[in-house]
């Protein structure tokens, strides 16, 4: 029985449970309202009376997507604390009464062209919001241009605005870019191989190199592949603005003809002919004085202005304006013919120049006296490239340049007093016709001259004396 009361008890328990249960009021769901005004916070029309809903407080909402072309829309919750943007179509998780007001922003184009404007880089084209910054594009570099920047003005040579930068859009605004074009000059050997790649940039110049050849004598540059004389440029000589291929001109010993000794010309117009020089034309003396008359070589191996004064580091050595004073004396006759004197110094002194030009000015009107026609024969070519490699290999480093050498020939052509001399410009036509120099021991020397090429220069001189007469 006791065991029955049990189960009667528990079983009534659960049936009171039941019904207090039963008998309970049910808690309803919370609900939010969920508005959208303009950007005063108006519900300004029934557009926006239809976009609002009310939802059960946790309701996450896509929110209503109304931008205007040409604008870019957001919806702001307006607090005391500060305003909160969300994008159109953002989710939005509703826990409270909330009112979303619509802000428009005018939107502003930023693009970019070429230098000239005359092509746009669409991919880079970006609409932004006044106020908002917009990055510059990096430039890609490519074998003929490197970006320097971009420009708010076409044409322009110099960047605004650097790569990457950032810039703060105040409308609709466009950039240019701005670049710096990059030549690719292939220098040759005459049989069409690579000697050397050059990148120039536009405004950049370079000069020609003197290259050294064991071979033959690079005269110079030419646009044309093959050539064995009459260079289009020379070393030392910018490189044209145009044009990317340049051969080197090459003057072989099979170019070069040494004359009999019945071709080498003596005067016949001129009863003698007085040449003074240094170690070229004591070297050309060895060639030439056996086989000629009426010729008088007066020179002396690295000597230059102080030698021929008269005041020349060595007490002992007679000057050479002495010497040459001591056989226009001896040499003068009564027959009336006049003597050509022919100057060739300047190689050993090439800084020079304007101490040459005064000084032969200063003796003129003397040696005028001995019924002579005075000439002053150019400094000829030398090889800088060659002169670097020998001198290197006996301990001397002192080359010429061929400039240097252009710049005392310009300088004793322009202040010779032509009253009393004639300028004879052997060095550009041997740079034209070809010339080669001496060998010493598998070396070049880029300074002295063969056998045939001291003979080419004394003929030359020769015809043009002659012609002057």
């Amino acid at each position: 029985m006791e065991r029955i009361g049990k189960r009667c008890l528990l079983l009534l328990g659960a049936i009171l449970l039941a019904c207090f249960i039963m008998h309970s009021p049910v808690q309803a769901a919370a609900k939010c309202k969920v508005t959208f005004a303009n950007s005063n916070g108006v519900v300004a029309n029934n557009a926006y009376k239809k976009l609002a809903k009310t939802v059960k407080k946790g309701t996450v909402i896509q929110l209503p997507k109304v931008g205007a072309s040409g604008y870019r829309s957001y919806w702001v919750i307006k607090s005391s604390s500060g305003n909160k943007k969300y994008a159109m179509g953002a989710s939005y998780k509703v826990t409270d009464n909330v009112k979303f007001c619509l802000y428009r922003f005018k939107l502003y184009t930023v693009r970019f062209y070429t230098n000239d404007g005359s092509s746009e880089y669409a991919a880079y084209s970006k609409q932004l919001v006044k106020g908002e910054s917009v990055t510059l594009p990096a430039i890609k570099n490519t074998a003929t241009r490197i970006g320097l920047g971009w420009s708010d003005k076409t044409n322009s040579k110099k960047a605004s605005y650097k790569q990457k930068q950032k810039v703060k859009v105040t409308g609709n605004m466009n950039f240019y870019m701005v670049c710096q074009t990059i030549r690719t000059v292939k220098l040759y050997w005459g049989d069409g191989t690579v000697y050397n790649t050059l990148k120039l940039k536009a405004g950049e110049t370079e000069d020609f190199p003197s290259v050294a050849s064991q071979s033959g004598m690079i005269l110079g540059w030419s646009a044309e592949k093959g050539k064995h004389t009459f260079p289009d440029y020379l070393a030392g000589e910018s490189i044209p603005a145009y044009g990317s291929d340049f051969y080197m001109v090459e003057y072989r010993q099979e170019d070069e003809k040494i004359l009999a000794a019945n071709q080498l010309m003596s005067p016949s117009k001129y009863q003698h002919v007085y040449i003074i020089g240094d170690s070229r034309t004591k070297r050309a003396s060895a060639f030439l004085e056996p086989y000629v008359q009426n010729v008088t070589f007066i020179a002396e191996g690295g000597m230059g202005l102080s030698w021929l004064r008269g005041d020349s580091s060595s007490p002992n050595l007679p000057g050479g304006y002495e010497r040459l004073i001591e056989a226009l004396n001896k040499n003068q006759t009564s027959t009336g013919r006049k003597s050509a004197i022919v100057f060739n110094l300047g190689g050993n002194d090439l800084y020079n120049g304007l101490g040459y030009a005064q000084y032969m000015n200063s003796i003129a009107a003397s040696l005028k006296n001995f019924n002579c026609d005075l000439y002053y024969m150019s400094v000829n070519p030398v090889n800088e490239a060659m002169m670097r490699l020998y001198y290197e290999m006996i301990g001397n480093v002192y080359p010429k340049t061929e400039t240097q050498v252009t710049s005392f020939n310009r300088i004793l052509r322009n202040r010779l007093n032509y009253n009393y001399y004639k300028f004879i410009d052997t060095c550009s036509y041997l740079r034209m016709t070809g010339w080669r120099s001496v060998e010493h021991a598998g070396y070049f020397d880029g300074l002295h001259y063969s056998q045939a090429t001291y003979q080419k220069i004394y003929n030359y001189m020769m015809t043009q004396i002659e012609k002057n007469y």
